[in-house]
């Protein structure tokens, strides 16, 4: 009985007799019942499909060919509920381990560098990021990394002059040094495990002081600052609903 649930649920069957394997059942078609096959083209076929299965002159007994290993198939078993599950687990580890950011450095163009701790940070997001190789001089190739957008939410608590790690500007605060010039040329992103990412940051027109692509304003209730860099938005259109709140969800800078 089982044997016979074994030919039912198989794709294809072959029937061996002698030396000879002949076509017994073919779900797909690509076998002809009753066709006769080496035991070669059998191995190989069941390396290539699923479900293949040979009945030896009894149909009360039921093989699969040999050298057909997990190893060996060119087919892909279909994954079962469990090894589903098991991969959304081991994803979800994976996740939990992501790289936890300590804080970002706002590099201007003019070399001065505002840093800021991720208490200050509430929304912040480096989209479509891209890796380049290049050569940039005779003597030097090297790999750089640059975001085709930025938006980046800081807490007015963090407007404050020690953030300042670089500074030739007259500026008292961060805040007021972001909002007098558009020139963030990278952001350098820190983070616990001691590691970093700089990243440069999408540039448009031929000023070197002047970055058309940034857009800055600050929310009037809160005082909390926010930022975009992107050809595509400004931090009118991309942050309008919540420039106009009257209060700062602070547990986004937990």
């Amino acid at each position: 009985m089982e044997n016979k649930l074994l030919i039912n649920n198989a794709n294809t069957v072959f029937e061996k007799k002698d030396d000879k394997y002949f076509g017994y059942k073919s779900r797909f078609g690509d076998i002809v019942i009753g066709g006769a096959y080496s035991y070669r083209f059998v191995v190989h076929y069941a390396k290539t499909n699923q479900d293949v299965v040979i009945v030896p002159g009894d149909v009360n007994t039921v093989t699969t060919p040999v050298c057909t290993t997990l190893e060996e198939r060119l087919w892909k078993p279909e994954k079962t509920a469990q090894a589903r599950r098991d991969e959304i687990v081991e994803q979800a580890k994976a996740d939990v381990a992501l790289k936890k950011v300590k804080s970002i450095d706002l590099v201007l163009e003019n070399c001065e560098v505002l840093k800021f701790d991720s208490k200050y940070i509430g929304r912040f997001y480096m989209t479509n990021i891209t890796r380049t190789i290049s050569r940039k001089a005779s003597n030097l190739i090297s790999e750089s990394y640059s975001a085709e957008n930025v938006f980046l939410q800081l807490s007015s608590e963090g407007n404050d002059s020690i953030a300042f790690e670089q500074s030739w500007s007259s500026n008292e605060f961060p805040f007021d040094r972001l909002q007098q010039y558009p020139d963030i040329v990278a952001i350098d992103v820190f983070y616990e495990d001691g590691s970093n990412d700089y990243i440069l940051v999408n540039w448009l027109g031929n000023s070197d002081e002047i970055n058309r692509n940034q857009t800055t304003k600050l929310n009037k209730y809160t005082g909390d600052l926010f930022l975009v860099i992107s050809g595509k938005e400004t931090v009118e259109s991309y942050f309008e609903d919540v420039l106009a709140e009257d209060e700062s969800y602070y547990g986004l800078f937990d």
